[in-house]
């Protein structure tokens, strides 16, 4: 499926592939997109030079294509007074409902900030 995206849909799944796990490899993403590393190499170059997303790379044994910080492709966030009810609401909620805010959460704010909120009010 996802070998058949135009080279424009690619590049942004990639983004937002990249955006959601932080770190993959080369291998990895060749095998996601059915495509060589030279391609990927090309398509990671367009994202940090075009689309300016904070991109490193390490290649060869042990290598890595990692999202910088805590760059995300949905940049964005809840206001203060938002944040804060559902945080004053998730302890208030069924505990399976809780994941659902959790996931929500997460996705406006960095994965490290969605991890402490599991381990503040899943564990």
């Amino acid at each position: 499926m996802l070998d058949s995206l135009t080279l424009f849909d690619r590049r942004m799944d990639l983004m937002f592939y990249l955006s959601e796990v932080r770190v993959s490899s080369y291998e990895r993403l060749s095998e996601r997109y059915g495509i060589g590393n030279t391609t990927i190499s090309r398509d990671i170059h367009f994202l940090v030079y075009s689309m300016k997303v904070p991109i490193e790379t390490k290649r060869g044994p042990g290598g890595y294509v990692m999202i910088r910080g805590d760059w995300t492709a949905l940049s964005r966030r809840l206001n203060s007074r938002e944040l804060k009810l559902i945080l004053d609401i998730i302890p208030k909620t069924a505990p399976e409902d809780r994941e659902i805010w959790i996931s929500m959460i997460g996705r406006f704010y960095s994965s490290m900030m969605e991890r402490d909120l599991r381990d503040e009010f899943l564990l």
